[in-house]
């Protein structure tokens, strides 16, 4: 989802090859969103993200690769079993662990200074209530540029629908249906 009255070539951007992946061998992601972030916001250096759900530092990560290229931000991740991961493997990284859902949104971005238009934010708590974490970062009056939000497909399609409703009424377009690693889809 992204907002258009922030980036409005982004629909464009995302047709053109960026030279910024000439000098990137790897995705990082399990299925290259890493590559797609910044391939739709056009090769963006030093931004900014929040990831909800953020599990391995550097395996199946979506933001590992953007803050090798100078972004930082905030991850979280309830697991506490990550704690060392995050330690040794980004350390300059900002790694909560935490429950997304017990946070108060506005003291985490003064906390850490997060500019009221943050460039990537992803949610992926695997929850069957997790749009309520959309309704409770917009409150806190900060936009995102680019959202990726993973529903679980068990759930069915109430929690997406849900979701739907949440960024449509905060001005956000859906600018891809899904993306589905190889592995993990019915079609192998």
């Amino acid at each position: 989802y992204y907002n258009p009255s922030y980036h409005p070539s982004m629909n464009q951007v995302a047709r053109h090859r960026i030279d910024i992946l000439d000098n990137i061998d790897n995705s990082y992601s399990q299925s290259m969103q890493d590559i797609f972030v910044l391939t739709l916001l056009n090769g963006k250096l030093n931004g900014t993200y929040l990831e909800l759900g953020a599990f391995e530092p550097i395996n199946y990560n979506n933001t590992y690769l953007i803050s090798t290229l100078g972004w930082n931000g905030i991850s979280i991740d309830n697991q506490e079993f990550l704690i060392p991961l995050w330690k040794k493997d980004r350390p300059e990284s900002s790694f909560i662990c935490q429950d997304a859902f017990n946070i108060d949104y506005n003291v985490l971005f003064k906390k850490y200074n997060l500019p009221n238009q943050i460039d990537f934010l992803q949610v992926d708590v695997d929850h069957e209530d997790q749009s309520v974490l959309l309704d409770s970062l917009f409150l806190t009056g900060h936009r995102f540029s680019l959202i990726m939000y993973e529903t679980n497909m068990f759930l069915g399609p109430a929690e997406k629908n849900k979701a739907e409703k949440i960024l449509v009424r905060n001005n956000y377009k859906r600018l891809i249906e899904n993306i589905v690693c190889k592995d993990f889809s019915m079609d192998q």
